[in-house]
């Protein structure tokens, strides 16, 4: 009889790895595997070879196969692993973010062929199209990526430029030299919607289409991608946060783009930072980084200020574009009719460059018509019986929707509160509403909302910036999906709206945001040839943020704002782990919390870490779920995993219970 082996396989499962057992006498680590797991197929890797298992050997059962596909390598495993710890999750559910489902693994391997030829084969010059000019400072700063690359060690960058300034030129020769030095390229976009526009400016220089790698690809696209990635025919992959987690091999640059975007951060299953993972991804990989911004997170100009990243800085705008001109309109001194939102003086200057033949795009963060449904009769607000929070009304479809669990209704007029009929009072504003204010004060004018409401599609994605690149659209009305990366030469006006300072108490980077958000708006402004303009309509028109908008004065409001944070021990000069706490009562909820705050504070050693808390969740139920909250909080020398893990082993959760554990984390609603 062959003798038996011991492997460890790792799951897509919450769990750690299982031990199976397998009569091939060449298992090697990294192979895939279908094995029997609660009575049905599954798809795994094995991650070890063992001597012997803490489950009696009988017990063990085989492996039921060995799939076509070629092994997974030691660096990319020992990323899932790092990854792992560092979040406090366990290895499985990491792995599970690695590609495809089970069975969608199952039909890749029916359909896997032979290898296809090594693309080493090809000459480097038949993935070029056409050169990629660069000014005199672009062309130094790509230097110092192609000397990066060819040394293949991890060496961070911060690309930062002013919006309009060429980064993206400036990475893609990196991109560029990567190839030439025959390696593979991983870039991290923080929106689906800006991976198609991407592409294009791409493909203006390469003679091949990158793979691309998002949530919104059909099961059979996302086969095709991990196909050839597996194959090694992928030699550059572009997606969202997820990309990240693709095996790809022989990469020789990381690149985020928008590397400041709150957008990076997941926040369900594993929560991590997309940005900090691709820092471990090219450490692992032996390779340079390139974070790109022109707004960077404040985490990494202190990674700058620190010395352990290197700084490319370009200020002033690529070929004849210029900065736009700020003005900020001062609310206070306004009179609008009842129902308005937009004021006579922004008013005027969009109609001033749509009568001249370009277009305006006015920026309101606010999906829908209206975000907040008010009874007159019985003076309360309609909720979304999940979520201790108000529906927003979306007029387009006659329905009023939840933005937190995904609950709609049909809008009617009768009121759950007092069950009668009612006139409900529309208080607030969104992009549904400015959109038709629009229309009745620019008779004429064609008026388009863009927001995740309407671009649901890459069709609808692609019909929508076609229309604008031609012409046909007089004034874009949109939320942040229109406020980056999009690249409309005509587009010579931008009006912001609602643009004070939100006093978020439980949001320590309301002001990161804010300030962040009004600058990638002002950008879309006058990016070609024609000058740019900017109205802001504030009712706090001289505060700090506004001000260092208006001068353009990003090092000022750095400044300010590292300042404030390392006086309250904050981020980056601090750290924080949050643990949410989530019941279907809100006694079980709170019970669960406040035993944890006193088994914290019986524990021996505290390494100096603070306990804040347990509270209720600024939004206390979501999805008919109750929530509390504990902060952790420490100095920035002090990591919170260890204490985490010791802490939380001796925890038993409720089987009505879930806790989270976010490690830096991003939201606090």
């Amino acid at each position: 009889m062959q003798q038996q082996k011991i492997v460890a396989v790792l799951l897509p499962t919450p769990f750690e790895a299982f031990d199976y057992v397998t009569c091939s006498e060449d298992v090697t680590v990294g192979e895939w595997v279908q094995v029997s797991f609660r009575h049905r197929g599954m798809i795994g890797v094995v991650v070890g070879i063992k001597v012997k298992s803490d489950v009696p050997l009988e017990k063990l059962k085989e492996i039921q196969a060995f799939l076509p596909f070629p092994p997974l390598q030691e660096a990319f495993l020992t990323y899932i692993q790092r990854v792992s710890a560092y979040t406090l999750s366990p290895m499985g559910s990491v792995f599970k973010m690695v590609g495809l489902p089970s069975k969608e693994f199952s039909k890749l391997a029916d359909q896997f062929g032979p290898r296809c030829p090594s693309s080493e084969g090809h000459k480097r010059s038949a993935f070029f199209k056409e050169a990629i000019t660069l000014t005199s400072p672009q062309s130094l700063i790509a230097q110092d990526y192609a000397k990066a690359i060819l040394q293949q060690e991890f060496q961070p960058f911060l690309l930062e430029g002013i919006t309009g300034s060429g980064k993206t030129e400036v990475y893609l020769k990196g991109v560029a030299h990567a190839l030439e030095a025959g390696k593979n390229v991983l870039i991290l976009l923080p929106e689906i919607s800006l991976a198609k526009g991407w592409c294009v400016r791409f493909e203006k220089y390469f003679n091949f289409s990158p793979t691309v790698w998002h949530s919104g690809l059909t099961p059979k696209q996302k086969r095709e991608a991990f196909r050839e990635i597996l194959l090694g025919t992928a030699h550059v992959v572009v997606g969202a946060r997820s990309a990240l987690f693709l095996p790809l091999n022989n990469i020789g640059l990381v690149i985020v783009d928008e590397e400041h975007e709150g957008s990076y951060k997941q926040d369900s299953t594993v929560l991590y930072n997309a940005r900090d993972m691709a820092v471990m991804r090219a450490q692992q990989e032996k390779c340079p980084l390139i974070l790109s911004s022109a707004t960077p997170s404040l985490e990494t100009l202190n990674n700058v200020a620190m010395g352990r990243y290197h700084h490319h800085h370009l200020t002033e705008r690529f070929g004849e574009a210029t900065l736009p001109k700020i003005d900020i309109i001062d609310m206070n001194q306004q009179n609008l009719e009842k129902g308005q939102v937009i004021s006579e003086a922004l008013l005027a200057g969009i109609k001033k460059h749509v009568d001249n033949g370009q277009q305006a795009f006015v920026f309101l963060n606010r999906r829908g018509y209206a975000p907040t449904l008010f009874c007159p009769k019985c003076q309360t607000v309609k909720e979304c019986p999940k979520c201790h929070v108000s529906v927003v009304y979306h007029k387009h479809n006659n329905k009023a929707l939840c933005h937190h669990c995904g609950y709609e209704e049909t809008y009617k007029k009768h009121c759950s509160g007092c069950q009668e009929e009612t006139d409900w009072i529309h208080f607030g504003a969104g992009v549904e509403k400015v959109a038709e204010e629009l229309e009745k004060r620019l008779p004429g004018k064609v008026v388009r909302v863009l927001s995740s409401d309407t671009l649901t599609t890459d069709a609808k994605l692609k019909e929508n910036l076609d229309a604008i690149q031609n012409g046909e659209v007089d004034v874009i009305v949109g939320t942040q999906t229109m406020a980056k990366g999009h690249h409309f030469p005509n587009l010579t006006f931008v009006g912001i709206l609602n643009a004070d300072p939100d006093q978020t108490p439980y949001d320590l980077r309301a002001n990161e945001k804010l300030f962040q958000t009004l600058h990638q708006v002002a950008g879309r402004a006058g990016r070609a040839h024609l000058k740019g303009e900017v109205c802001i309509q504030s009712y706090q028109p001289h505060h700090p943020i506004l001000r260092a908008v208006y001068d353009m004065d990003h090092e000022r409001f750095v400044a300010a704002e590292l300042e404030m944070r390392r006086k309250m021990g904050l981020p980056p000069h601090g750290h924080l782990t949050a643990l949410l706490i989530s019941a279907k009562t809100e006694k079980a909820a709170a019970d669960m919390a406040h035993a944890l705050s006193r088994s914290f504070y019986g524990l021996s050693d505290q390494q100096g870490i603070q306990l804040l808390g347990p509270t209720p969740a600024p939004i206390a139920k979501v999805n008919t779920w109750y929530r509390w909250r504990i902060l952790l909080k420490s100095k920035r020398e002090q990591r919170h995993q260890g204490l985490l893990q010791r802490w939380l082993a001796g925890i038993v959760v409720p089987r009505d219970v879930k806790l989270q554990v976010d490690v830096d984390p991003h939201f606090f609603a």
